[in-house]
């Protein structure tokens, strides 16, 4: 049996391929710029339940934080650690995964638009261009974390319309204490910020939701896709949560520079899979 694992800073999925069949388990992201080896083993211990790690052979491992191979070393370790019988383990980052998913053995822009956001142009399964990702501070233009930025800040600053500012206050109990704590003082400040995303979509009919993920999609055009040579000319495909469920606001975005979007899945994992198994 074979694992695929598409990890991101939120969650991980586990693809189990067994001849032509398929299953999906779902961990907690396991970037390891967020966590430790504890972590790790924890969230595997989720998973023995579920199938025999015993019968695990070979393992692909594409993960948030996995460009560097002191973090890709470290996955690889704690995999070996926990799948003992395993005789291949690769481990990539998760635009590989991304951009394989997306265009499998041809050539594209693929973009990454879900806690975070990334691209590259791809070419026959090898990343020909990647521009760079400086994560959620300095970066993730039109990202989950974007996106939950926008919001605490205007409703720190008492900027947001009545109706989502009550749901926040009462549904949610929102207070400016909870905020800092989770921002400045918690281990995974980026999962907090994108776990407001979902208010977008249940807020989508708002013009304040429309002009937030306008702006955040045009922010992530201008610095993820703009800069390639020859962008006009190649097809362009999103995976991520925030590129899926608002695939309709990244369109007009793209519109707006006579652009269109190709293909887009919620998670990597559904390119990969349909990959392994030679589904078109």
């Amino acid at each position: 049996m074979k694992l695929i694992i598409d990890s991101g800073s939120s969650k991980a999925s586990w693809a189990l391929i067994k001849n032509k069949e398929h299953k999906i388990f779902e961990t907690e992201g396991l970037n390891p710029h967020f966590v430790d080896k504890t972590f790790f083993d924890n969230e595997l211990k989720k998973l023995k339940s579920e199938f025999n790690f015993d019968l695990i052979n070979s393992i692909a491992f594409y993960g948030a934080g996995c460009g560097h191979q002191y973090f890709s070393e470290m996955i690889k370790n704690n995999l070996h650690n926990n799948f003992t019988n395993v005789k291949s383990i690769i481990v990539e980052n998760d635009m590989i995964g991304a951009a394989v998913s997306l265009f499998y053995n041809q050539l594209g822009i693929a973009c990454i638009i879900g806690t975070g956001s990334n691209s590259c142009i791809i070419d026959k399964n090898v990343i020909v261009q990647n521009l760079p990702a400086p994560g959620f501070v300095l970066g993730d233009e039109g990202a989950g974390t974007f996106l939950g930025k926008r919001l605490l800040r205007d409703f720190l600053y008492n900027r947001l319309p009545s109706e989502i500012m009550y749901f926040l206050l009462n549904d949610l109990a929102l207070n400016e204490e909870e905020i800092y704590k989770n921002i400045y003082s918690s281990p995974r400040p980026n999962k907090y910020l994108a776990s407001f995303a979902p208010i977008f979509d249940k807020f989508k009919n708002t013009d304040y939701a429309k002009e937030i993920l306008i702006e955040g999609f045009d922010e992530f055009i201008k610095y993820h896709i703009l800069p390639y040579k020859n962008y006009q000319n190649l097809p362009i495909g999103a995976v991520g949560s925030i590129a899926f469920i608002f695939q309709e606001a990244f369109i007009t975005a793209l519109k707006k520079y006579e652009l269109a979007l190709s293909v887009v899945y919620k998670q990597p994992i559904d390119g990969l899979i349909k990959k392994e198994l030679n589904i078109d």
